[in-house]
């Protein structure tokens, strides 16, 4: 896991700080299609090798969007990432402590206390998931799962609303699995075959081909194009975490997280009976995965 800063100007304030904290994104990253690593200490630096090189080919990504790397991440560092979210509170006492930290480590005196979280700590001292919340140490949160994204053409800043300054604490976490050559290909064919063969038989029957299936079976073929000029395929999805720290104050947090998804076109939904793993999906950058898709 890394961080990274980007000019004020080309992108909103990060989704897991308050709105006046400074602009620096954190991003987990894991490589796809990899097995858990063994317990050998060889298998273990093997997989630890290759996952650096996947991160150094991706920073050169990141810097080519004007975004500058600052740092990965240490295990304490990390650790305090994880902490104050499930500890809004202790924000304030942890970045005191990074301060005085280093502070004295430019005066040359010696550390008081050693910056961020034991990682042993990182996790909640009490949680409980209820029907519609989930509590944790001195906040609660609520979890919305995307259901559906813009159908138009967008710009890069339809999340502003979502990601935007606001009242109430809110994280926003996208989760992107890129298809390997053949799955994208046998996706992007079994797609535009099916659409192919719905208008084909729309046609035969003398039927009106409806003006989405004509939109569908568009959007396949730039799909197959794109793909054939060496552009890949990604599954992706985003959840959405607003927590508040006074239980009066959470309703009012799910309305207007749920107006601003509206405001940016973007359709929500509450993640009933499962608000404990959406916190873990939505709120913490531990870099899930995406389940295996479905097929109806």
């Amino acid at each position: 896991m890394w961080r990274w800063t980007s000019p004020s100007n080309c992108c909103p304030p990060p989704p897991w700080r308050p709105a006046s904290a400074r602009r620096t994104w954190r991003s987990p990253w894991t490589p796809p299609g990899r097995p858990a690593p063994s317990r050998r200490p060889a298998a273990a630096a093997g997989a630890a090798a290759v996952l650096i090189r996947h991160l150094r080919a991706l920073t050169s990504g990141i810097a080519s969007a004007d975004l500058q790397v600052e740092s990965w991440l240490n295990p304490r560092e990390l650790a305090e990432v994880l902490r104050t979210a499930f500890d809004p509170h202790s924000s304030r006492m942890l970045a005191e402590r990074r301060a005085a930290a280093t502070a004295a480590a430019f005066r040359g005196q010696d550390v008081p206390f050693e910056p961020g979280v034991d990682p042993v700590a990182a996790g909640p001292s009490a949680a409980q998931s209820w029907r519609g919340r989930y509590e944790h140490d001195g906040a609660l949160s609520v979890t919305y799962a995307v259901r559906n994204w813009p159908k138009n053409k967008i710009y890069s800043t339809a999340l502003s609303p979502l990601l935007g300054e606001g009242k109430y604490r809110r994280a926003f976490n996208l989760h992107i699995e890129p298809r390997g050559p053949r799955a994208a290909e046998r996706e992007v064919m079994q797609e535009r075959t099916a659409r192919e063969v719905a208008v084909s038989m729309r046609h035969k029957t003398g039927q009106i081909i409806p003006e989405h299936e004509k939109q569908a079976l568009r959007h396949a073929e730039a799909q197959d194009q794109e793909r054939a000029a060496g552009h890949g395929l990604v599954r992706y999805t985003a959840y959405c975490t607003v927590t508040v720290t006074n239980p009066a104050d959470l309703e009012d947090a799910c309305a207007a997280l749920e107006a601003d998804a509206n405001q940016g076109r973007i359709e929500v939904q509450r993640m009933w009976m499962a608000q404990d793993i959406g916190f873990a999906l939505g709120a913490l950058p531990v870099g899930m995965g995406l389940p295996r898709k479905r097929v109806a």
